[in-house]
């Protein structure tokens, strides 16, 4: 057994108080977290190794506390190691809604909207603000794959000019809390209810940045009809004082 193998084992028999379960590695993530679904008699866990990132941790665990208090739906966290390295959390099963699934698109994007309008009423006093430098920087790895794709000097000024009207557009909008990456891989359906995960940037930005991210992904094209449905459903259950047009 490795020294890493052995300090999660170790670890979570002092949680869980036996030695007899079954450990998966389950998805890669782009982060340097790494997750194990957890097996024994009784229950299945998923646990989260943050050996290489501590800092995303103590976010995660943070913002959880939030999105409880404003009644969204998350995996519960059940124990966490002092230093944060390790989490023993709820396990929601396998899939994401980024694969294929059996509920239709109309169903998955209101249950998520649903969700989207509880983390708005989060306490945002206490949540960092995005700023301009920020919003601009989230724009960065487009810039560099137009750079990679040989585009002209011409085309990157262009470029750079829709990125700072971007910018403006977005710093003009409704602040609010916001998840910051909302897409549907980090939406899980588990018996019948639609959970949030991978909340840890969690903080207060434009309104209508977890909207672009859920209903103009990248991969998808959904019908104008359905959009332009959901999202009157959307602001008319939202509480908040905004028009479809903004």
């Amino acid at each position: 057994m490795n020294k890493n193998l052995k300090e999660i084992t170790d670890w979570l028999s002092s949680v869980i108080g036996t030695q007899n379960f079954n450990l998966e590695p389950l998805r890669e993530e782009a982060s340097s977290r790494k997750y194990f679904r957890i097996s024994t008699d009784e229950k299945n866990f998923v646990l989260v190794d943050n050996s290489e990132n501590k800092e995303q941790a103590a976010k995660f665990l943070y913002s959880s506390k939030l999105l409880i208090n404003s009644s969204v739906n998350i995996p519960k966290t059940y124990a966490f190691s002092e230093d944060l390295r390790f989490m023993l959390i709820q396990d929601l099963g396998e899939h994401t809604l980024d694969a294929p699934s059996d509920v239709d698109d109309k169903e998955i994007l209101l249950k998520a909207l649903k969700q989207l309008s509880l983390i708005y009423f989060c306490d945002q006093d206490i949540l960092k603000s995005c700023t301009k430098n920020s919003l601009f920087e989230q724009t960065e790895a487009f810039s560099e794959f137009c750079l990679e794709q040989g585009c002209n000097e011409n085309e990157i000024k262009a470029l750079e000019s829709l990125r700072e009207q971007l910018v403006e557009d977005l710093l003009n909008q409704q602040f609010i809390p916001v998840h910051n990456d909302f897409e549907r891989r980090n939406l899980m359906i588990s018996r019948n209810e639609l959970f949030v995960i991978d909340f840890q940037d969690l903080n207060v930005g434009p309104i209508g940045i977890d909207l672009a991210s859920l209903l103009f992904e990248h991969d998808r094209d959904y019908p104008k009809e359905l959009l332009e449905e959901v999202l009157s459903i959307h602001i008319r259950n939202s509480g908040l004082q905004i028009e479809a047009d903004e």
